[in-house]
């Protein structure tokens, strides 16, 4: 697990995985009865939020294409260590696309965790507005909604495009992999996410660990295009409609 994540990057930190998981803390306590993790990927974050009773029951979906950096590596490693830390009750893992599982999922979740992975199905360097995929982001968001129970909660982060990190990167003065011409504004997604019928309760900057001391100052917009390169986004689905 180790050698895998250092290779990429990931991180086997609790305080991190924490850190992270501390920017839903509310969506977790109202939201956490049964909690779908889309593009699940290595599951440290679904794991952490079952094991410290965040979430009570974990599904994760992925399709595990080796070229979005998960492959079936990844899977054999979580369905082993979900097992050995005795939580394999309550989670379980699908190998395929969140739109095929939901199509024909028939038990509502009340929450679903959507980390890194919107930039993933929908990669472009245009606006997605002015693009014909547009509308293809609003079903996806459709699909999502018609997942959740009344009431439920979906916690989105995501990488933006513009700020000062992301131009220090690409002038090379900070050193980073990720390509940020791909990457959509959090407007975009809270957009589409609007017209599938979900109301949006709160848009936060993810603040680095490293300065998470400061972060009641860098948790607004002024953050977000200073020392911060994403967003973090709750939706909620009406209790009606």
């Amino acid at each position: 697990i180790a050698e895998r994540s250092s290779r990429r990057g990931l991180c086997l930190d609790l305080a991190r995985l924490d850190y992270q998981l501390g920017y839903g803390e509310r969506f977790f306590l109202e939201c956490g009865e049964r909690v779908l993790f889309v593009g699940v990927g290595h599951g440290l974050d679904a794991l952490r939020a079952l094991q410290s009773g965040r979430v009570s029951i974990a599904v994760g979906v992925d399709p595990y294409f080796g070229d979005h950096g998960n492959d079936e590596g990844d899977l054999d490693t979580l369905v082993k260590l979900a097992g050995r830390m005795r939580l394999a009750e309550r989670l379980s893992v699908h190998r395929m696309t969140v739109q095929e599982y939901l199509r024909d999922n028939r038990e509502p979740f009340t929450g679903m965790v959507v980390f890194d992975v919107l930039h993933h199905i929908f990669e472009d360097s245009r606006n997605l507005r002015s693009t014909s995929r547009w509308r293809e982001l609003v079903d996806f968001m459709r699909l999502l909604h018609a997942g959740l129970a009344p009431g439920g909660g979906v916690l989105i982060q995501e990488t933006e495009p513009v700020g000062l990190r992301q131009l220090a990167t690409r002038m090379g003065w900070l050193k980073g992999t990720v390509d940020y011409s791909t990457k959509q504004s959090w407007r975009v997604w809270a957009g589409a996410a609007s017209k599938a019928g979900f109301e949006m309760k709160k848009r936060t900057t993810y603040v680095p660990f490293a300065l998470r001391r400061l972060r009641p100052l860098f948790c607004g917009l002024p953050g977000l295009y200073t020392v911060s390169d994403r967003s973090v986004i709750t939706l909620r689905k009406p209790l009606r409609e």
